[in-house]
């Protein structure tokens, strides 16, 4: 089978696509209410429009970004769920650009969010054989829960020769829930079709 499929910028040339700039944080994961340092490395002297986006776009503005890179503090917001996706746009004065040099270069770069105080932690105490027909018990102790709160737990069992024949692998619910998201929104860009 094939599946046939685009990557890159989509433009009429070769001198619209947009540079590319370096952008990090300066840590894997940050907990809510903290503060991330994003390190932002332009090509030149210019302004950026640093846009912190997900599923929709929390928060925007517009920075004077010297040649000599920077650091941007972004505040971490819970509801930012898994994480949220750091997008810069960086463009520099026409009267630096020479022939049909990009005037613009544009980063990503992902912050994920803490989020292990939400993390529950499930431990089953089940023996290491049992007898078929019989009655098993499945102690379990669930930790990471609140005060008051409650939980509910499912228990399967299933035959391990099964397991082994489809080559399953246990899903992993923190990593489903709380893992890196796909950016959902997208970014255009006409620049390169302004008038020099």
């Amino acid at each position: 089978s094939s599946f046939r499929f685009h990557s890159g910028w989509a433009a009429s040339g070769e001198g619209d696509r947009p540079d590319r700039i370096p952008v990090a944080g300066d840590k894997p994961a940050y907990a809510p209410g903290s503060v991330a340092r994003v390190r932002i490395q332009p090509p030149a002297a210019g302004r950026a429009l640093v846009v912190v986006a997900g599923e929709r776009i929390f928060s925007s503005k517009v920075i004077d970004a010297p040649a000599s890179g920077m650091t941007v503090d972004i505040p971490v917001s819970a509801s930012w769920g898994a994480g949220a996706y750091v997008l810069v746009t960086h463009y520099r004065p026409l009267s630096a650009v020479s022939g049909r040099e990009p005037v613009r270069a544009i980063g990503v770069a992902w912050l994920g969010v803490d989020n292990s105080p939400r993390t529950l932690t499930v431990a089953l105490g089940t023996p290491e054989q049992v007898r078929p027909r019989g009655r098993v018990n499945v102690p379990l102790k669930v930790a990471g829960l609140r005060s008051g709160e409650q939980a509910f737990v499912t228990v399967a069992a299933v035959d391990e020769g099964i397991l082994q024949l489809t080559d399953f692998k246990s899903p992993n619910a923190v990593a489903h829930y709380f893992g890196k998201r796909r950016l959902g929104v997208n970014m255009r860009d006409d620049y390169g079709r302004l008038i020099r």
